[in-house]
């Protein structure tokens, strides 16, 4: 094709594109640079995790510990990832809250962080031990599959061998646990485009002192060793779990001795 009508096609392209912001977005950025500038920001805490990290557990903990509530806002149908909605964030930009979510490290959700100042918790688990996890929770009846945002698995997932239960996860959900951990890698230790707070489930079950105490360090919480042993007593997490974790490691992805024995 002749390159001037390539050129022509492309301008005629350009010319009809939509608005990048048009009179809904840009009311949506005045309004949210006149609560940031005029209103005090509530005291927020951001539990983004790794599904089945033991973020249900931490969240909880941290409501008891602040006597905040929690929050989850974003636009998310059962099979549609989750992102941040950006009327949430203006509505609740004076409030004190505990936000549980699991969202990668987009561009548009590094913006909303940015955006209202926020901060989040990074809570990530062995691969292996999620693989096992998110196994025996489908077979148990507590997790949905068939219409989740995370993945798909096929109906027929329950009527497979444990082998093949196995190689199905690893096929269709590890990959976004990987992008997970890539995103947030690059976005906070790369290109430093945000502080994070770093923590494993491992430490989380195994260390909650020291666990809860950096939490409170890095979001100004003032609680004696006293207070979080006594939390930490009243709400232990379920012991009763055969997956037993690795050490503490500081990368997720890792091998688990355990999961050799498992050939898939």
């Amino acid at each position: 094709m002749n390159k001037d009508v390539i050129e022509e096609i492309k301008k005629y392209q350009i010319s009809k594109k939509a608005p990048k912001d048009g009179p809904t977005t840009k009311f949506l950025h005045s309004l949210s640079d006149s609560i940031i500038e005029n209103e005090k920001q509530g005291h927020q805490l951001i539990v983004n995790a790794m599904p089945k990290s033991g973020s249900s557990y931490l969240t909880l903990l941290l409501c008891t510990l602040t006597e905040y509530p929690e929050v989850m806002f974003h636009v998310a149908a059962k099979n549609t990832e989750p992102t941040m909605l950006y009327p949430f964030l203006i509505d609740l930009y004076n409030k004190n809250y505990v936000m549980h979510h699991h969202y990668k490290a987009s561009d548009h959700n590094l913006f909303m962080y940015n955006k209202f100042k926020l901060k989040p918790i990074i809570l990530t688990r062995n691969i292996y031990d999620i693989v096992l996890s998110y196994v025996d929770s489908i077979n148990a009846g507590k997790h949905d599959p068939f219409g989740s945002w995370l993945t798909f698995i096929p109906p027929e997932f329950k009527a497979r061998d444990e082998k093949q239960q196995f190689k199905m996860m690893i096929d269709m959900a590890t990959q976004w646990y990987i992008i997970f951990y890539l995103t947030w890698y690059y976005a906070n230790k790369i290109n430093n485009k945000i502080e994070v707070l770093w923590l494993t489930y491992e430490e989380l079950v195994t260390d909650g002192l020291n666990t809860l105490k950096k939490i409170c360090a890095f979001y100004k919480i003032q609680k004696t060793d006293a207070e979080i042993l006594k939390l930490l007593e009243l709400i232990n997490p379920i012991q009763s779990n055969p997956i037993q974790s690795n050490p503490i490691q500081s990368n997720p992805i890792q091998s688990n001795p355990k999961f050799d024995l498992i050939k898939v």
